[in-house]
């Protein structure tokens, strides 16, 4: 009599057809993954072409390239979300109306709006942009104009102008809007007197840190020093004394 085998034998087309499925599986899988990354990476190109097009590199910069007008896109899926991203740049009216109930006094500086579907394709893009490894910096304000003989009786529309288009906003925020890397400056009137502010203007800048050194090639420079007169920086104290607190109500 013959020994029966302790474990059945499978006959040896089964063993391959087993095989040839697990070979299918493998390939199916790798495909879904490469389509995948290949989707995404089309999709973070066109986000970057859709970008350039808008003109957004105007005032925003993505690793020390663009204007410095605007907070820097780097690393912003740390700063802001999605939807606040989406309900600032999409021209629809459900945005508008999201965007407004979030921030009621967020238009200190009307922004372009585009289509919902390019508005999407921005928002992937931009927050999948990375921090810098280093981290940005700010170097405080200090004072390098004499503010003594000036009419500090400044224009407050021409101020909330400047304010804006020199560049405040790439750091600061006012009602929400505006840069993360500097005090908000809601309410900043009833804790400063004008002369300081306007005194507290100049020669700030936004770095992304690189190297040890001190020259613009090395530690990358975001944002250059502004060049205010001492007219602008009465002009924009005068703004900023008339920015509410903007507590909760």
């Amino acid at each position: 009599m013959f020994a029966l085998h302790p474990y059945p034998i499978r006959p040896y087309f089964a063993t391959s057809r087993m095989r040839i499925k697990s070979i299918a599986l493998v390939t199916l899988f790798s495909l879904a993954y490469f389509s995948s990354a290949a989707l995404a990476k089309e999709d973070a190109n066109k986000g970057k072409f859709l970008l350039e097009r808008n003109g957004c590199n105007t005032c925003h910069s993505i690793n020390g390239k663009g204007g410095c007008l605007a907070p820097p896109y780097d690393g912003l899926s740390k700063r802001r979300s999605k939807e606040f991203v989406l309900s600032r740049i999409t021209n629809s009216k459900e945005a508008v109306a999201r965007f407004e109930k979030l921030y009621p006094e967020s238009e200190l500086m009307p922004h372009p709006r585009i289509s919902p579907a390019d508005a999407k394709s921005i928002a992937d893009y931009l927050l999948s942009l990375p921090a810098p490894k280093t981290g940005f910096k700010a170097t405080p304000h200090i004072v390098t104009k004499d503010m003594t003989n000036i009419d500090m009786a400044g224009n407050l529309e021409n101020g909330r102008r400047l304010f804006f288009e020199k560049g405040c906003s790439a750091c600061h925020s006012v009602a929400g809007i505006g840069g993360q890397f500097a005090p908000k400056l809601d309410g900043v009137g009833q804790r400063e007197g004008k002369d300081y502010l306007a005194k507290k203007m100049s020669a700030a800048e936004l770095l992304k840190q690189q190297g040890s050194g001190l020259e613009y090639a090395e530690r990358g420079t975001t944002m250059p020093p502004s060049n205010l007169s001492k007219k602008d920086m009465a002009d924009i104290a005068e703004y900023l004394m008339s920015v509410p607190s903007n507590k909760p109500k």
